[in-house]
């Protein structure tokens, strides 16, 4: 399964180069990986045993271009041949994009190429997917050996599918890349197709039909217009003069001999013209709204006033004035509360107060009664 990144607009795809042991499938990375300059390629990881068998894989990272606006990169797996590894084969075989299927063209090694396909087919089919559905290419390697098959007997052996096919001789390079760019072709198209679907363009609408051509007309010439008796034929009439339309009489009064006529010239009266000065806009006049009356607030100055002169002399009883039981009466207005009310009487001798009594009405009820005695003292 090809790997995007979207952060660096790369992505990856995995070529795994699949056959019998000792097949040539490391021989093919080696070559790629001799041929190729640094900048398209990466380091070549392969862990062999000293007897130069692959136990696990070999890797060699390849830059192929760009693939619908992504840097496209291939990785390229070999797996061990062996069969005792067949747990890493299926393993490297997990998220395939292509498959390389290198034969060995010895006449000795027919069977180890079935086996070796039969085995492809199980271990895609326990990974889930179908050997028809993933990009695969034959090699034909070792052409340079005398006991090789002939390539169609090979054909007919392993290609029953008619998948494209290539000759190499892995050892000295020999179609070793044309086996690459065939994979790399396919790889990259199925990628395309399944990742990058290319929208269907909309058929275009089709144009209006031209329009019909309109006739020019003939001109005419003078001896096609009928003559005026085929015209009064036609009509059933004969043709006659003009009428004439009689002139207007136009009477005139008689006027002396030698006078010139009068002409009467209209008295136009002369008005004088209205003056066109612009006036003056007023501005509308603005009731004043009417003052309100101010509430009447009694001072404090104004209600001890009103109280000292409602203050009345001894009352006389009987018609004589009682002077030895002197009574002050005070009249107190409606509204004026009298509870809380301090009587204060002071006498005084020369400006100066010699002595002060003072009485305080609490309920209203009630009345304050007051008695004056006069008393020497020794001072």
């Amino acid at each position: 399964m090809v790997f995007f990144n979207h952060a660096t607009r790369q992505m990856t795809a995995k070529i795994v180069y699949y056959g019998p042991g000792l097949c040539g499938k490391t021989t093919n990375l080696n070559a790629i990986y001799g041929q190729t300059s640094q900048q398209a390629r990466g380091e070549m990881v392969s862990l062999n045993t000293e007897t130069d068998r692959t136990l696990f894989f070999d890797l060699l990272p390849l830059e192929v271009g760009i693939v619908g606006g992504f840097k496209a990169k291939l990785q390229l797996y070999t797996v061990p041949g062996q069969v005792f590894y067949n747990s890493t084969r299926k393993l490297v075989l997990k998220g395939v994009d292509g498959i390389v299927f290198v034969a060995d063209s010895q006449m000795p090694m027919l069977d180890a190429n079935k086996e070796s396909y039969q085995n492809l087919e199980e271990n895609l089919r326990e990974l889930g997917v179908n050997i028809r559905e993933i990009p695969m290419i034959f090699q034909w390697n070792k052409r340079d050996l005398k006991n090789v098959l002939p390539v169609e007997q090979l054909e007919a052996e392993l290609n029953q599918h008619r998948l494209p096919s290539f000759q190499s001789v892995a050892s000295d390079g020999t179609g070793v890349f044309e086996t690459l760019r065939g994979i790399t072709r396919l790889s990259l198209a199925h990628i395309k197709a399944h990742h990058f679907p290319e929208t269907t363009p909309e058929p275009a609408p089709m144009a209006p039909p031209p329009p019909r051509p309109t006739p020019s007309p003939v001109p005419l010439a003078l001896h096609d217009l009928p003559s005026m008796d085929a015209l009064m034929d036609e009509a059933g009439a004969e043709p006659s003069a003009p009428a004439s339309i009689p002139a207007p009489t136009v009477h005139l009064p008689s006027l002396p001999a030698g006078a010139p006529p009068k002409v009467a010239t209209p008295k136009v009266p002369l008005t004088k013209m209205p003056s066109l000065k612009p006036a003056k806009a007023q501005a509308p006049a603005v009731a004043k709204p009417a003052a309100l009356p101010k509430p009447k607030v009694a001072s404090p100055k104004t209600a001890l006033g009103a109280l000292l002169n409602n203050v009345h002399p001894p009352a006389a009883i009987n018609g004589h004035t009682d002077h030895s039981s002197p009574t002050i009466r005070l009249e107190l207005p409606l509204d004026f509360q009298d509870s809380h009310l301090e009587l204060v009487v002071q006498a005084r001798h020369g400006g100066r107060v010699v002595a002060e009594k003072a009485l305080e009405k609490v309920d209203p009820s009630s009345s304050i009664r007051l008695n004056l005695e006069w008393t020497r003292s020794e001072a």
